[in-house]
């Protein structure tokens, strides 16, 4: 699955610009990420869902709607990352805004089919609802427990979570907020009554879900070492994604699809970022973006013959490497756990 998802948005890349770099790129980069490429060994729910959900983005945004196959594609696998990650769940409010904008300005599919085969996949939350019901006396195709509320609360005490599977120390890795605020607050309230501690929490929650920190989901090794070139990779990635997006916006190559991947993408980071992150949680906005890192990519091509130009990106890459070092450190320090000197 993982496989195909990175194959699929390398064929996206080549079909939107016709060029082979592009494609090339994007295909090497999505498969030499040593984090998602450990994740695969572990089975990993996030994986599978970010997977599953990039794929049906992909369908949404470039098949035909009107055939009965794309139409279930969208709906099956949409509902499918839901039930495998509930925070998955925003994506269902993203993906109808899109299919909306399709309806009303593109006009290019009728809704009636493409609502009906999306009702009728519904019945993939049956058997949770049942459950839910019969055993919990609970009314909610999702997980019984209100796991945001209690997320919204972890939310304000922890800048990041991790764990970590070494013998003999606490597997909960705890990177706690070390400004002084009101326990058992969650973080909408939090932003009434102390709206720069919010602000400041809330940007690290959207930094801890693109720095993804030690390769190993289960940390088994909290040597600093072992994490600084995957971090480098990982910075370098996210930078040609930032290219990828400046490239378009230069040479006005912005669409419905890409404008949508980009919304989908910071919609996602968004609410995300209100509750406990952990370093997995970036994955779907890693697939959904990694479209624009083949672009970033030919962005460097072409900028070869100013030295100029390539003087600005080298320095600017350096500027961003060593900003996410020292904000990652600062980070890393709340845990008591992890000396990076």
């Amino acid at each position: 699955v993982y496989i195909y998802t990175i194959l699929l948005i390398a064929d996206k890349g080549y079909k939107y610009h016709n060029s082979k770099i592009v494609c090339l790129f994007i295909f090497v980069l999505g498969m030499l990420n040593p984090y998602l490429i450990q994740s695969t060994t572990l089975f990993l729910t996030d994986l599978l869902a970010s997977c599953l959900l990039v794929i049906s983005l992909l369908y949404l945004l470039t098949s035909d709607l009107n055939k009965l196959f794309n139409s279930a594609v969208v709906a099956s696998l949409l509902y499918c990352a839901v039930l495998i990650r509930p925070s998955s769940a925003i994506f269902m409010i993203l993906f109808f805004f899109i299919a909306l904008y399709r309806l009303i300005k593109l006009k290019d599919f009728k809704p009636i089919k493409f609502t009906v085969v999306g009702l009728l996949f519904l019945i993939i939350f049956f058997p949770q609802l049942y459950m839910n019901i019969t055993k919990f006396n609970h009314f909610t195709p999702f997980v019984h427990v209100n796991l945001f509320k209690l997320q919204s609360i972890w939310a304000t005490q922890h800048l990041k979570y991790a764990t970590v599977v070494i013998a003999g120390e606490d597997p909960s890795l705890r990177y706690l907020t070390p400004w002084a605020i009101e326990s058992n607050i969650s973080l909408m309230k939090l932003f009434s009554s102390n709206f720069i501690v919010f602000l400041l929490i809330f940007s690290s929650h959207i930094f801890g879900v693109l720095d993804w920190g030690y390769v190993d989901t289960y940390i088994r090794n909290l040597s600093v070492p072992s994490r600084i070139l995957p971090s480098i990779f990982l910075y370098i990635q996210w930078f040609l994604i930032g290219l990828g997006i400046l490239w378009m916006k230069l040479r006005k190559q912005f669409s419905f699809i890409t404008i949508s991947l980009i919304i989908s993408a910071l919609g996602y980071t968004l609410f995300i970022a209100t509750t406990a992150i952990e370093s997995r949680f970036g994955y779907p906005i890693y697939l959904i973006l990694l479209f624009f890192s083949g672009f970033g990519v030919k962005y460097l091509l072409e900028s070869f013959s100013s030295k100029k130009t390539m003087l600005f990106i080298f320095l600017s890459l350096l500027v961003t490497i060593v900003t996410s070092f020292f904000i990652s450190y600062y980070i890393d320090l709340q845990t008591n756990r992890i000396f990076w000197f």
